[in-house]
């Protein structure tokens, strides 16, 4: 189980390329293989998971001339390769205070690996062997563990959520205060990777983690807080709070040529929200069955205006099998009304359909959070 965790929420150059896992895809499909030895242990998981697929897959085959097969393929694989990971999940013996400590040692493995990558970095060093991907602008914004910072920024965000979460069951701390003062060395490195690894995708993560923290008796005091730091924000001269201020500037105007000449590289997430809204058409029949993937074709996902960029795949596979994926989401994995899921809407996308290794990663993490909070309360 902490294997999977780990394959599915890192990319080592070295080892595995800059694309396509073969290490990934090998743990996908004995998570896979997991999935069917034991359907009876989780039958739930699966019946949701499969309807899903199966679905999705018909609304591609259906429309598709000359379907994309290995993006079914690989789908299937994401999708069964995570019911095998919840098999080992509902086997494992694993204590929570252990699975935190390995949460604890995830995250300052990540500090660690940026803040070498760094110092390299400062003296003129870009090597593989460090990890060490795509070379940005700024020569301080490094993908640490992932492929890109942005992906880096997603997971440490959950990792970080999922060990604040898990901890605070454990030992019932009354604030934000108390649970520093036992884990000044775990937040130290967790603050220091979301607000240094250059990422604003990074900064967002670090806000809906913090949300754990604001209490109904502090929200008077919260909202004046976060209105004084967002009007401070250029004074504080950071590169990535500062994209951040202006990316939210943006996308409250409701235009995203807005946002596009702001950010591009936000404008390529906050596309799909735009894509989707403007696009919104279920008495159209395509828009429930999608328009297919074909073997040949490609789209642009970082075209930011482009109607192939939306949430969940729906241009893809249409807005059924999207609807199919919300409820194995809320089912299977956490509840609607939770941080869980912000994290899943606002830095995820919807993107059960994306085939995207890091998402399905945090999706792991994420579902673990419920399991073990499900675990602790009924001991």
């Amino acid at each position: 189980m902490i294997a999977f965790l780990v394959v599915m929420n890192t990319q080592i150059f070295l080892i595995e390329g800059p694309t396509v896992s073969w290490l990934k895809v090998l743990f996908l499909c004995i998570g896979s293989v997991f999935s069917l030895i034991y359907l009876k242990h989780n039958s739930k998981i699966f019946i949701f998971g499969a309807g899903f697929y199966i679905i999705s897959v018909f609304c591609a085959s259906m429309i598709s001339y000359n379907l994309r097969t290995s993006t079914i393929f690989y789908m299937g694989m994401f999708v069964f390769g995570f019911c095998g990971y919840c098999c080992l999940l509902k086997k494992n013996k694993i204590p929570i205070a252990q699975f935190t400590d390995f949460l604890k040692y995830f995250i300052y493995a990540y500090a660690i690996v940026l803040l070498i990558q760094q110092m390299a970095s400062t003296v003129g060093i870009w090597t593989d062997v460090l990890n060490m991907g795509v070379r940005f602008e700024n020569r301080y914004k490094i993908n640490s563990l992932a492929i890109e910072p942005s992906h880096a920024g997603r997971i440490v965000g959950c990792l970080g959520y999922a060990y604040i979460k898990l901890v605070h069951l454990c030992h019932n701390y009354s604030g934000i205060k108390s649970f520093f003062k036992d884990n000044k060395t775990v937040c130290v490195a967790f603050l220091y990777f979301m607000l240094f690894c250059g990422s604003s995708t990074a900064l967002f993560a670090l806000a809906l983690v913090l949300c754990f923290f604001i209490q109904k008796k502090y929200l008077k005091l919260s909202v004046p807080a976060i209105i004084a730091l967002y009007l401070i924000i250029p004074l504080i001269q950071i590169e990535s709070l500062t994209r951040v201020k202006y990316t939210m500037d943006a996308v409250l105007t409701g235009d995203q040529s807005e946002v596009i000449e702001v950010d591009a590289s936000a404008a390529a997430r906050t596309g799909f929200y735009f894509s989707f809204i403007e696009n919104f058409n279920p008495l159209d029949g395509s828009y429930w069955f999608g328009h297919g993937i074909e073997e040949g074709s490609s789209y642009e996902i970082h075209s930011e205006m482009s109607i192939e960029n939306q949430i969940g795949g729906i241009y893809q596979y249409g807005f059924l099998p999207f609807i199919i994926g919300l409820l194995f989401v809320y089912n299977c994995m956490f509840r609607v009304f939770s941080i869980e899921n912000a994290f899943y809407i606002l830095l995820l996308n919807f993107s059960l359909c994306s085939n995207v290794a890091y998402v399905w990663g945090c999706l792991m993490i994420l579902t673990t959070i419920g399991f073990y909070s499900k675990k602790y309360k009924h001991s």
